[in-house]
């Protein structure tokens, strides 16, 4: 019989986010090899361009508005970087692409993560390297809750007040953050709370591989207020 983790909690106040956070810092870039957490989906060539597109099309817009100061880098932020799959992917052909339409544009691209591993990991990869060496890629620890500016852990550049607007990339950013959850039933508003259960009787919370077998319920209840 599953043990109970938890029952009837608030989202936001489950401990799930912070198992997955150990899990994260623990398992390294072994996580998207042995652990299930998902890559394909959002780490192939097909969506690598329309991520490129996207970029292309915003890059245009500002040049023509005259937003684009082609002496300041235009930086985009790859915010929870972790294997780096996408990240290679992605750059790869937006420098293809704006070296041939705007070769004036020099991107700089900031491959963020919360885990030290995933980061030595990539700093380490002989597929960055060169783009490393030219400047074009750089490193931060950077957390959704953090309030000190992203530090650039190659040139040790401090980033703010930017002069160009930037892109900001989260694939696998915004499912770290806590949150909570909302349904409207016969036109009532309802709150989802979240019971968790672990197959394992006998392994602990601080066993970051407990993510890896949990089972979890949801059920809506009524606000009574919602205007409070």
């Amino acid at each position: 019989m599953d043990r109970i983790i938890e029952e009837s909690k608030k989202l936001s106040d489950s401990c799930l986010w912070q198992l997955q956070e150990n899990a994260y810092k623990t398992f390294g870039p072994t996580a998207w090899i042995d652990k299930g957490v998902p890559s394909y989906i959002t780490g192939n060539p097909f969506i690598a361009r329309a991520y490129v597109g996207i970029v292309i099309g915003f890059i245009r817009d500002l040049k023509e508005k005259n937003l684009l100061h082609p002496e300041q880098p235009f930086y985009i932020f790859d915010l929870g970087a972790g294997s780096g799959r996408f990240g290679f992917l992605f750059l790869r052909s937006l420098l293809a692409a704006v070296n041939k339409l705007f070769p004036k544009v020099r991107c700089k691209y900031i491959m963020t993560d919360i885990v030290p591993e995933n980061i030595d990991f990539l700093r380490s990869h002989l597929s960055w390297k060169p783009l490393i060496e030219e400047g074009i890629v750089d490193f931060s620890f950077y957390k959704h809750d953090q309030k000190s500016p992203i530090q650039c852990l190659n040139s040790g550049e401090t980033l703010e007040d930017l002069k160009n607007p930037s892109v900001i990339i989260g694939n696998y950013f915004f499912d770290t953050i806590p949150q909570d959850f909302f349904r409207i039933e016969n036109k009532i508003l309802h709150e989802g709370k979240i019971s968790l259960f672990a197959a394992d009787s006998k392994m602990q919370l601080s066993d970051p591989n407990l993510i890896t077998g949990l089972r979890s319920e949801c059920k809506f209840y009524p606000i009574e207020n919602p205007e409070q």
